[in-house]
């Protein structure tokens, strides 16, 4: 009987591929390729178990343990001996049935468990003092333990199984598609390692409880994951049947789980009078319910195999039922069930577990069946990974060996995690080593071609003629695999048929494919395929039936974003053979490179034509610009010049090459290009223009442009300026000499009614009242009326002259004004006006407002022209204001009419912009106004809402800060 607390039970499992069947051209059965994520989680989990598994190995190798041939019981008063082996350590030291155990070496030994893991940490051959109470009587013995029969050898053979069972399911998950056969295998395979391998040394460590908890979970999933695989064969059973029995087959395994807890983690066991007994009921429950599940799925895969009529199903079935026969059933009967029953096993049954190696074996063929061509590259992967294996047990052992030299005394476990490390580091560049190795090994001659066939498939790439690219795939794929003929094939002109370009290693005749053919159709849905199966007669084969007249056997696409652009096909190997996965993998990434490469050639004359267009445009779009009559220049970030067109360098007398990569401020005058960059400064990544602005031209003479500032993104991300410069000197000219014509017309209207109103009586009443005044003296009544009468008629005379003087053109001369004075003088003239279009008008003025320096007849021709434009809003109101700023003083000249659209906003201060009826304005009011406010360093801004009214605001600076503009 072992002495070790937990008993390590073996067992095995078996796989199923499941068959594919299709009801029309099927692809090739070959590797998928998992995702990158599946992957990586397959890899982390099975080199996980692999370290694991490695590390709990060398650990039960490591150590050694004890047992001195006594079986134990549990009592009320503590642990007796029930059974003592004959010749054993205990029957020589004097120890018999009956006897209570008191003490070992003086520790009090409270429970037969204790008992157990003493012994089993005792060292051999050293004499241990215990003290059994025989009779009522205290009887002290002398105890020499001698070394544990735990058969190294066989759990050496457990771990080979384990780790060829892990390895090949690992290598067909990555290499067959995870939701036929895959994952159920790779699942199966990663139990049993798991299972055959986790088992505790007994050291009590982090290490131990993970072995021990592992072989634990994995001796109750054996049964469902093996049930499950099994019953996925029976194909008569309704789909919804079989979801409803999965969960339950996993029932028994998670209450079984959950006694496990209860009785070792929760320490349940000791709330039973004898403990030992306890786990013992336990460990016969759990090998009762392996051996009674692994023989249920035995028979399931036998009934499975009885009732399946088609072969390609059979073949695979009578593997499956020979290895779990062969490998399970000894095991299953003469050790699982016995050992259930409460049965001695037998010798027969200790050695049961050899034939589990036909598990691995026999399942992975199986398996493989459906790949038969890849038999040869199983066995290539498998050389590799057991190669691999063997290097990170042997890094791990060696590592350990040399850390243990190397570590200080008194940290356990730290050079065991420091030779785990090293073999993770060293994991990859020992797989890249060994695969080179492998494969060198295996393909020889062709192992250089094969390197070198993805470099080719680069290299075609850089071919732009069909034809040349065509052929040497064709010649490349030919050498490198040993098979013929090759072809490609690829559509001409606009037609939707593909057809034979060239041919490799033997000719192919006038061989094509419709575009638009259920074999097209199936290649640009699913890859690659193999004639070998398209048999099934419902589907159109007559292409396929072409190729294999031709000897042509597999069908690579060549597709760019779904479209099928070329079909590259080759025969077997020219031995006969066929080819195997990898050899598909490599075609198909050659395809990757060569479809590319086609798609390329076919494009190339279109493209040269289309950039043979776009440079045409290019040169087009640069004569106009250079032809342009409006200057414009491109500043980069840093304010320098990085465009000039021709007009720019008429303008500035500077040419193109000349103004290239200076400064702005040294190709044009430096208030000009202080104006250009400060707007550029201010106006973030807007659209930005500016009116009637100074410019020294190259010939020092004056002149006036408007100026429009664009932002332009550049390829690198940043920003550029494009800054049109148009010469409307000429324009400005005119627009002034209209401005006074305009205004002295106005003027003269009005000049006209006040004659006709006001002077002629005017004249009248001021004669007549100074005669009268001559006959009277000061101290009469009437001379004060008299007197006021004639004062009012020289003010009338005053509102007449000034206004004759107001329709006069003034010089261009600046004086110092009262803001609120101009603004009087002009509501003088304009109120009556607005009394008879019935428009009442509000002032609202700051009378202690700072004085501006500014042109009298410039100013009040911009007030009147605010108020114009308000009395032609349609509103009844209209308010003036004037207010004290920070930096000047502000005018403000609002209504309450229709308002200014938003989409015509923005054009207001353009010349001849109006929106009044023909005949009824010019469109030079605001425009006016705009230019005589920025000659005064001002600024001007509206506010507007349609239905709500209109608000002008005038900024001017104050006089003192003398910030004049001369003109």
């Amino acid at each position: 009987m072992s002495e070790h607390p937990h008993r390590q039970e073996v067992g095995s499992m078996g796989e199923q591929g499941s068959v594919r069947r299709s009801a029309g051209p099927r692809r090739l059965l070959r590797p998928a390729t998992p995702p990158p994520r599946r992957v990586t989680a397959i890899l982390v989990v099975t080199i996980t178990a692999l370290l694991i598994g490695s590390a709990g190995f060398v650990a039960r190798w490591s150590e050694t343990h004890s047992e001195v041939g006594v079986g134990w019981r549990e009592s009320r008063d503590g642990p007796v001996v029930a059974q003592v082996r004959q010749d054993g350590p205990a029957e020589n030291a004097g120890i018999r049935p009956g006897d209570r155990l008191l003490s070992l070496d003086g520790e009090t030994i409270s429970s037969s468990l204790v008992a157990r893991d003493r012994i089993w940490l005792a060292e051999p051959g050293k004499s241990i003092e215990i003290i059994v109470l025989r009779d009522g009587h205290p009887v002290t013995l002398a105890l020499v333990p001698e070394q544990s029969g735990d058969e190294l050898r066989l759990f050496t053979y457990l771990f080979l199984v384990g780790l060829l069972f892990l390895v090949l399911s690992t290598t067909l998950v990555l290499r067959l598609p995870l939701g036929a056969v895959g994952v159920p295998y790779f699942v199966l395979g990663l139990v049993v390692f798991v299972l055959l391998v986790f088992s505790p040394s007994g050291r009590g460590n982090w290490l131990d409880w993970v072995l021990y908890w592992g072989d634990e979970v994995a001796r109750l999933l054996l049964v469902p994951v093996f049930l499950q695989f099994a019953l996925s064969f029976s194909r008569r059973r309704p789909g919804f049947l079989r979801r409803a029995v999965v969960p339950l087959l996993y029932t028994p395994a998670v209450v079984l789980f959950g006694l496990d807890l209860w009785l070792v983690a929760a320490e349940g066991v000791y709330r039973f009078a004898d403990p030992v007994a306890a786990l013992e009921a336990r460990d016969r429950m759990v090998l009762g319910y392996l051996g009674l599940g692994l023989a249920i799925g035995i028979v399931v895969l036998a009934v499975s195999y009885l009732r399946t009529r088609q072969d390609r199903v059979r073949r695979p079935l009578k593997w499956l039922l020979w290895g779990s026969g062969l490998g399970l059933g000894p095991f299953v009967g003469l050790y699982l069930i016995p050992a259930a029953l409460g049965v001695e096993v037998s010798p027969w049954g200790q050695v049961s577990a050899l034939p589990l190696v036909m598990l691995p074996l026999c399942f992975a063929f199986a398996v493989a069946r459906y790949r038969l061509t890849d038999l040869e590259l199983f066995f290539k992967r498998g050389v590799a990974t057991v190669v691999l294996a063997g290097c990170l047990v042997a890094v791990y052992l060696g590592g350990g060996i040399l850390f243990r030299l190397l570590a200080p005394a008194g940290a356990p476990g730290v050079p065991e995690v420091l030779a785990l490390l090293l073999a993770v580091v060293l994991l990859p560049r020992l797989k890249a080593a060994i695969t080179m190795a492998v494969d060198r090994l295996f393909y020889q001659d062709r192992y250089d071609h094969r390197r070198t066939l993805h470099e080719f498939g680069n290299e075609l790439n850089r071919e732009r003629q069909l034809e040349p690219l065509v052929a040497k795939l064709a010649d490349r794929v030919a050498r490198t695999l040993g098979v013929g003929p090759v072809t490609v094939l690829v559509p001409e002109g606009d037609e939707e048929v593909f057809r034979a370009a060239c041919s490799a290693a033997g000719d192919v005749g006038g061989l094509e494919l419709p575009g638009d053919s259920p074999l097209a159709r199936s290649l640009e849905r699913s890859g690659s395929l193999d004639l070998e199966d398209l048999r099934d007669p419902r589907a159109d084969l007559a292409p396929a039936e072409r190729f294999e007249a031709a000897e042509l056997r597999y069908l690579v696409p060549l597709t760019v974003q779904g479209s099928l652009v070329a079909l590259l096909a080759t025969g077997p190997r020219r031995d006969g053979g066929p080819l195997n996965s990898e050899d598909l993998n490599l075609l198909e990434a050659v395809a990757r490179h060569a479809a590319v490469a086609v798609q390329g050639a076919r494009l190339f004359g279109e493209m040269r034509q289309r950039a043979d267009e776009i440079e045409r445009l290019k040169d087009f779009n640069e004569g106009i610009l250079e032809r342009s009559q409006v200057g414009i220049l491109v500043l980069d970030e840093g304010g320098r010049v990085v465009g000039w067109n021709r007009s720019m360098g008429k303008l500035t007398g500077i040419a193109r090459e000349d103004s290239l990569g200076l400064p702005l401020d040294q190709v044009v005058d430096s208030r000009f290009a202080s104006v250009v960059l400060r707007t550029l400064e201010d106006g973030g990544d807007e659209v930005m223009r500016l009116y009637q602005q100074p410019f020294l031209a190259g010939d020092a003479d004056k002149r006036l442009v408007n100026l429009g500032l664009s932002p332009l993104r550049t390829a690198e991300g940043g920003t550029h300026w494009v800054v049109t410069v148009d010469d409307v000197t000429e324009e400005a000219k005119k627009e002034e000499a209209l401005v006074q014509q305009e205004r002295l017309a106005s003027i003269g209207l009005l000049a006209s009614g006040v004659a006709h109103e006001v002077n002629t009586p005017l004249t009248g009443i001021a004669s007549y009242a100074q005669m009268l005044l001559e006959g009277l003296s000061e101290g009469d009544p009437q001379y004060d009326l008299l007197k006021k009468i004639e004062s009012q008629s020289f003010r009338a005379s005053d509102i007449a002259n000034r206004l004759l003087n107001f329709s006069r053109p003034d010089g261009h001369s600046f004086e110092v004004l009262d803001l609120n004075e101009l603004v009087e003088e002009t509501l003088s003239l304009f109120e009556p006006q607005m009394r008879k279009s019935r428009i009442f008008v509000y002032r609202e003025l700051d009378q202690q407002l700072s004085p501006v320096k500014g042109n009298r007849g410039k100013l009040q021709q911009v007030i009147l022209n605010l108020l114009l434009n308000a009395q032609d809003s349609m509103g009844s109101e209209i308010r003036i204001r004037t207010a004290e700023e920070h930096l000047g003083v502000r005018l403000d000249v609002e209504d309450n009419g229709e308002g200014i659209p938003a989409e015509i906003l923005g054009r207001i201060y353009d010349p001849f912009f109006t929106t009044k009826a023909p005949g009824k304005g010019t469109g030079l009011g605001l425009s006016i106004t705009y230019g005589i406010v920025q000659e005064h360093a001002g600024t001007i801004s509206v506010d507007s809402r349609v239905g709500d009214g209109t608000c002008f605001s005038v900024f001017l600076p104050r006089a003192r800060r003398d910030r004049a503009v001369v003109s």
